[in-house]
Parts: structure tokens; sequence; C-alpha cells
């Protein structure tokens, strides 16, 4: 028997297991992978919005997907940015590395999937460590993306300690110690190096900035999306500290601010070890159509 097709398909609409696709004037068999998959349930309450056609689901914290229609869907996954480090009587502290970042399109078959979003660092008030990474991100068999480094400790009288290893490596602490280091499979940049000030944590589009004289270096340059229909600014790693504050955008806190939540920014360096400036959350954002 003929299949009864609607005369004039609006783009996205399904029919009988067809999906309408405007771009090229045909109706498309759902589930071959040039069209998007379909998501028939969520847990977690992600909020869910509509961009045209398309439908995004954004997921602050943890839950899960179902997938009862194989296709396509496009996937950001941003890890929980690194806590902020800390100096020694108000010595160079370095900013925290931004989450790691990835986004990229991903064909799903049928399944439920679960997502993982990371916590991020806390800030230090001793000499940094793992600990005070952030939290990876990640959503299961797809992508995992690593937490941002923590921010290096400054001290004038003592060593300082380099920023630690992650996503986007943390900024070094003074005197002279090295930013940390960007690690595994996806995008994130090294934290700064330290002269006298604390170095900036790298961010997910570029390093950190360079600690020089006694001021602090700048967090490194996150990455902008525009999955969710408008174009938003994320994964910058935290601002240096000494005397003065570097400069920090794309959800890297700057001017003794902890990472903004949900971005994987990076915590500032905080002057004298009694205030603690945390990274931001990260995000999983999935969207169809």
């Amino acid at each position: 028997m003929a299949l009864d097709f609607p005369d004039s398909p609006s783009d996205g609409q399904v029919y009988n297991g067809f999906m309408w696709d405007d771009t090229y004037s045909v109706w498309r068999v759902r589930g071959s992978v040039e069209n998007p998959a379909g998501i028939s349930a969520t847990s977690g309450s992600p909020t869910i919005t509509t961009d045209g056609s398309a439908t995004i689901y954004t997921f602050t914290g943890d839950g899960t997907f179902t997938v009862d229609v194989a296709g396509l869907a496009r996937v950001l996954c941003v890890a929980g940015g690194g806590g902020g480090g800390t100096g020694s009587s108000g010595e160079g502290a370095g900013g925290g590395g931004a989450g790691g970042y990835l986004e990229q399109d991903f064909y799903l078959t049928p399944q439920t999937f679960t997502v993982t979003v990371g916590a991020g660092g806390a800030g230090t008030t001793a000499r940094g460590s793992s600990s005070s990474n952030g939290l990876g991100s990640g959503v299961d068999a797809i992508v995992a993306t690593a937490g941002g480094g923590y921010g290096g400790f400054g001290a004038l009288a003592s060593p300082g300690s380099p920023g630690g290893d992650g996503g986007s490596g943390g900024g070094g602490g003074r005197a002279s110690r090295g930013g940390g280091r960007a690690i595994a499979d996806f995008t994130g940049n090294a934290g700064g190096d330290s002269v006298d000030g604390g170095g900036g944590g790298g961010g997910a589009g570029g390093v950190g900035g360079e600690g020089p004289g006694s001021a602090g270096g700048n967090g490194g340059v996150g990455l902008t999306s525009s999955i969710t229909g408008s174009a938003v600014g994320r994964a910058g790693g935290g601002a240096g500290y000494d005397s003065s504050y570097g400069t920090a955008t794309d959800g890297g806190g700057g001017s003794n601010q902890s990472g903004t939540a949900n971005t994987g920014g990076g915590g500032s360096g905080n002057p004298d070890g009694n205030s603690a400036n945390n990274g931001g959350s990260g995000v999983v954002i999935v969207r169809v159509g």
C-alpha cells in the first residue's frame, strides 16, 4: 500500500518512520547515518530547549538519556575546572586550569547512555594536590574529558610549586615554577609559567599567560560554541595573582573569583591562603536534529 505523505511538510517532520529534510527536499528513513537520533526519555532533569527543528538537552548534573532511534547527535562535553592556587603572604598564586573540552558529532545506537558532569576542584589553602583538580565529565561509551589542573602555590622564601596537569594545566606558582600540562585526547592547553607573579590557568582555546613581574598571568581563553543556538564561551582558565590579578574570560575566575558554574572555568589564584577560589563545574549538552 502506498504511503500518503503530507503535501507540505516542515523540516524535521516525522511520518511513518520517515523524516522530511528541507535542505534536499526529500523524505529520509529515520535511523540512517544522515538523520538525527531520536531520544525518548531522560533522567537527571536536564534542561530541554529547542533551536528551530533541533532539540537540546543540557545536563548540569548526572543523568541519562535513552536513544530509541539510531542517528546522529552533536555532543559538547566540558569537565570541571581546577581550583585556584594560593600563596604565602600574598606571593604569586597560579590560576586553575579549565576542564577538558570536546564537541563532536556521534552516531548513537538505541540504548541508554549515562551522563556524568564533573564538579569543579576546590581552591587550595596550601600546596596544591590532585585533589584540587576538577572532576571529569562524560557520556559513557562516547566521550570523556579530564578535569582542569589546580593552580600552583607561590612562595618568596621557599620554593613554590608548579600547576597541576589536567584537561588544561594550572598556572605555576612563584618562583619560576612551570605551568601544568594539558593531558589526553581533547582540547586543552598548558598553564602559564611563573616569573614572579602566578601563572594563569590554561584554557580550552589558549595557553595560560605568564606571571610577569609582580602581576598575575592571564587565564587562557576558552572556546565558543553555538550548540544551544546561542554563542557561549566556556572552559577559560583562571587568572593568576601576585600584587594584582590577570584577566580571565569564558567562565574562568578573575579578581579573586571562582570559575563560573557549568562552564568548566578554572578558579583564580587567591592572595593570602585564607580564601579558596573553586573551579567551575562542567556541563554536557546533547543536540539532536
